[in-house]
Order: C-alpha cells, then sequence, then structure tokens
C-alpha cells in the first residue's frame, strides 16, 4: 500500500520536530549568556587584568627581549598565569584590547565543560538541559563583565576534560592507554599553568584512578606520577605565600552558601555567612550527593568520573574558604563541575536502578538546578545593570585621567590603571576611545 506523499512529509515533519527540539533548547541557555555580555559587558579592561594590559604595554614598548619576558608577573596571589598569558597577548592584540574577547574564551570554556557532562554522563539532550542552564547563567554574572575571569575558567576547563579522558584510561583487563594518560597528564598540567583552581586537578585525577577496577600497583604509580608533577609545580615554580588557613565553621558555611549562590545568585562580594536561602540549598545538594553514595556505595567506580569533578569543584572552593575573607560572585564557577557532577551522580544512579525513589531524588535536584531561573532575572534585571553603571565610572575616569588631577578612583582596591596604560589603549584604537570620539564628533554636537 502507498502512503501519500502529504501524509508522509506530516510524519517526516513530526518525527524531526520531536528528534530536534530537546536539541534545540540546549541552545537557549548560551544564546540567554550572548545576549547578557551584548546588553552588559564593555570593552574595557578591569581591574586584575590590568596586570596583563600592562606586560603588554612592557612588550610593546621594550620589545619581546629576555629582560622584558622575565618581568612579566607570571604569578597573582597563588595564581600562575602562563597559560592565560599565552592566550592573552595575541588575541587581545588581535582584538584591541578589547576584554568581550576574553569573555569570549570563557563562554567557550562553559561550552567544553558542558560538552563533556553531555557526553559522558549525561547523555540525553533534555536530561542535560539543567547543567546548560546552569553553566551560562548569569548567577555567577561576574566572567562575563570581567574578561580576567578566563584564567578560572580555564583553570576549570582544563582538568574537567582531563578527568573525562582519564576516565576511560583503561581497567584491570585492559592495559592504560598511555596515551590517553599523557594527554589528560599535559592536560592537568595546563590548568594547574592557568590558575590556582587546577591544583586540585592533580588531587581528582587520584581519587579518580582510585575508584576506577585497576590493579593497584597501577594505581600507585599513575598517583604518584600525578603528585610528583603537581609537587614540581608547586614548589619549583610557585612561590607560596605565608597565609593562615583555618577550616571551621565560617568555611563549612562559606561552602555551602557558594553552592547555593550558583543558583540564585549573589551580589559582588559576601562578607557573612551564615544558615540561609543559599547555605540551605547548597546543603540539600551535598545531602542528595551522600545519598546516592550511600545507595551506591558497592558501585562506586560506576561514579567514579562524577565523583571526581564534585572532588575538583569542592576542593577548590574550600581553598577560596580558607584564603579569602570574602565570597567573590567570580568565585562562583568554581563549584560548577561539584553541582553539575552531583546532579550527573544522581542521574546516573537514576538510570541503573530507575526506583521510585531515585525519581524523586532526581526530580528534587532537577526542581533546584530550575530555580537558576531566578538567577537568570536577577542578573538581568539588578546585577547586570547595576555592574554596568559601576563600570561606566570606571571608563569615565580612564576618558578623564590627567596625572596633574587627583581623583577618587571608583575601585575600592589597591590597583590601579596608569596614564601609560591609558595611551597604549588610545594609541591601539581601543572601542572605548572610538566611541568616546563618536559621540564628541557626532553632528548638533560643539
Amino acid at each position: 500500500m502507498k502512503i501519500p506523499e502529504s501524509l508522509a512529509a506530516r510524519t517526516t515533519t513530526r518525527s524531526l520536530a520531536r528528534f530536534r527540539w530537546p536539541a534545540l533548547l540546549l541552545l537557549v541557555p548560551p544564546a540567554a549568556a550572548v545576549v547578557y555580555v551584548v546588553m552588559f559587558a564593555t570593552a574595557t579592561p578591569l581591574t586584575d587584568e590590568w596586570l596583563m594590559l600592562g606586560a603588554a604595554v612592557d612588550l610593546h614598548k621594550h620589545g619581546w627581549s629576555l629582560h622584558t619576558l622575565r618581568s612579566i608577573q607570571i604569578q597573582h596571589h597563588q595564581h600562575l598565569l602562563i597559560v592565560p598569558y599565552l592566550i592573552y597577548l595575541p588575541l587581545e592584540a588581535l582584538f584591541r584590547y578589547d576584554t568581550r574577547a576574553l569573555v569570549g574564551v570563557t563562554l567557550a570554556c562553559f561550552g567544553v565543560q558542558f560538552t563533556v557532562f553531555r557526553s559522558q554522563l549525561v547523555k540525553d539532550d533534555l536530561a542535560a538541559f539543567p547543567i546548560a542552564l546552569l553553566l551560562f547563567s548569569p548567577s555567577h554574572y561576574m566572567e562575563f563583565h570581567w574578561g580576567f575571569q578566563f584564567t578560572l575558567a580555564l583553570s576549570i576547563t582544563f582538568p574537567v576534560v582531563a578527568l573525562a579522558l582519564l576516565d576511560h584510561i583503561g581497567d584491570d583487563i585492559t592495559r592504560v592507554n598511555i596515551r590517553r594518560y599523557l594527554i589528560g597528564t599535559v592536560l592537568l598540567v595546563c590548568g594547574a599553568l592557568s590558575s590556582a583552581p587546577g591544583y586540585f586537578g592533580f588531587c581528582s585525577a587520584v581519587l579518580l584512578i582510585t575508584l576506577k577496577p585497576l590493579r593497584a600497583r597501577t594505581k600507585i604509580v599513575l598517583s604518584l606520577s600525578w603528585i610528583f608533577i603537581l609537587a614540581l609545580i608547586y614548589f619549583g615554580i610557585v612561590r607560596p605565600q605565608s597565609d593562615e588557613h583555618t577550616i571551621g565553621v565560617r568555611e563549612v558555611l562559606y561552602v555551602l552558601t557558594a553552592l547555593g549562590c550558583v543558583i540564585w545568585g549573589s551580589p559582588v562580594g559576601l562578607f557573612k555567612f551564615g544558615v540561609d536561602k543559599n547555605s540551605l540549598t547548597g546543603l540539600a545538594f551535598i545531602l542528595a550527593l551522600v545519598v546516592v553514595l550511600a545507595r551506591f556505595r558497592r558501585h562506586l567506580s560506576s561514579l567514579a568520573l562524577p565523583i571526581a569533578l564534585i572532588a575538583f569543584g569542592l576542593g577548590s572552593i574550600a581553598a577560596a574558604a580558607t584564603s579569602r575573607p570574602y565570597l567573590g560572585n567570580w568565585h562562583l564557577q568554581l563549584v560548577l563541575p561539584a553541582v553539575c557532577g552531583i546532579y550527573a551522580a544522581v542521574y546516573v544512579a537514576w538510570r541503573r536502578d530507575r526506583s521510585l525513589f531515585s525519581s524523586a531524588l532526581l526530580a528534587s535536584v532537577v526542581l533546584l538546578l530550575l530555580f537558576t531561573l531566578e538567577g537568570y532575572r536577577l542578573g538581568f534585571t539588578v546585577y547586570g545593570p547595576s555592574y554596568r553603571t559601576y563600570v561606566s565610572q570606571i571608563e569615565h575616569y580612564i576618558l578623564s585621567y590627567s596625572p596633574s588631577l587627583e581623583k577618587p578612583f571608583p575601585h575600592p582596591g589597591d590597583r590601579d590603571i596608569d596614564a601609560e596604560m591609558i595611551e597604549f589603549l588610545r594609541e591601539k584604537h581601543h572601542r572605548l576611545f572610538e566611541t568616546h570620539q563618536d559621540r564628541r564628533t557626532r553632528p548638533g554636537r560643539p
């Protein structure tokens, strides 16, 4: 029997629609992030990025001599910035030091992280939507304004990809895949040379291998190799700073608050931590994790990758808790692997038994992640406009800068942009000066 062409066409269209709409839904969060950047981000380099801008000025003035290269500040606090400099110098020269190019790198990093979760753990478009919703949310809006935070994004993304590769390194029957080991190790090194969170990539790799069904001797050799490389980086390149680190109730609340703030959003900085909506949300995530680990304690090897990602995120934010008196909104991206990892662990557990309890737990975590929509609302209506207003004050300061005039700088810290940097941006036809010149020469203006 022959099927009418019109009926066949309608059937095909409906099939394509059913096939495509979850995949199309995944494009909404990154599209929203791009819209946010277009609406609120500016081209102006901000605060810590002036370290890298100063290096670009020195290289422009003195050339690529060995002396100039040695003068570049490759360590900022405990953060090594070697890989970021390799990206910053050519990329920003290409885009005339428009910091939104660095924001683009950050968005690309979030895209890579999402690809890891989608391809390795949550292998369903609709189920992966909460992960995309969280990764691209303006609840953690600072990295959508502040180009310098591409350093943190790199230090997270390199280890996330490395852990995904190492998850397939082999088992107790097959041999260790040397190629995956080498590539994964190089990625871990790149993470450590991008910013301090990358150090925890090595620790998470050790945890991952410990949970894998490998021979004990193989686990020991691999783990010792990563510990040795981490020690070489930390004690051979980094100049450790003698900061006091304490662990107490405040630090626990700090971590829980960060887990909640990545859902609900936060101001630029938080200095007080207590029992509130944010910390209770973070506690809910931790409880979901504990329940999954308790129910599948005999099958932890199947959860090795999400557990390693969770440990990576929690370790990074715990380090911030012990070394910073505040929780910056830019610190929230540190917990993204942990929150996404908890969701992935719950999802993988649900896929294994499909019990009523696992279904209820999965639904609860999905609901928590959907509350990220409130972070979107606040980002677009409160945090984005307010930070854009603040940046406009810095731009006015730069445009009206004069070394002979003492003017209060709007940035509250001890960093300042100097006349040499401003003149460099003007010579490079930075967009801030082009826009200012356009306004001055617009018809009808004096």
